[in-house]
């Protein structure tokens, strides 16, 4: 059987879940976009628990993997817009 070296990296996400869901909203200036991005950074986090990744400072990792998230998803929604604003002007 595989043991983790980061236990608690998964409970750690569900304790400060609500606090994270607090900075994804402010980042992201919706609450919606930012539980969306909340679950993809569980995703990622159960992943990283699977390859049993060592994490030190399991807060501060997670709240990293979701700013990144965030910035992301932030990045590919200009990408859309500016998609669809030329469009609109070629069109």
């Amino acid at each position: 059987m595989l043991t983790s070296p980061a236990p608690g990296l998964l409970a750690s996400f569900q304790e400060h879940y609500d606090d994270l869901l607090q900075f994804l909203t402010r980042r992201m200036s919706d609450r919606q976009r930012a539980a969306d991005v909340a679950q993809e950074t569980y995703l990622k986090l159960v992943n990283i628990d699977q390859q049993a990744v060592p994490v030190l400072h399991a807060r501060s990792f997670i709240f990293r993997v979701a700013g990144n998230l965030a910035i992301d998803a932030l990045r590919r929604e200009q990408r859309i817009a500016a998609s669809h604003d030329d469009s609109e002007r070629a069109g």
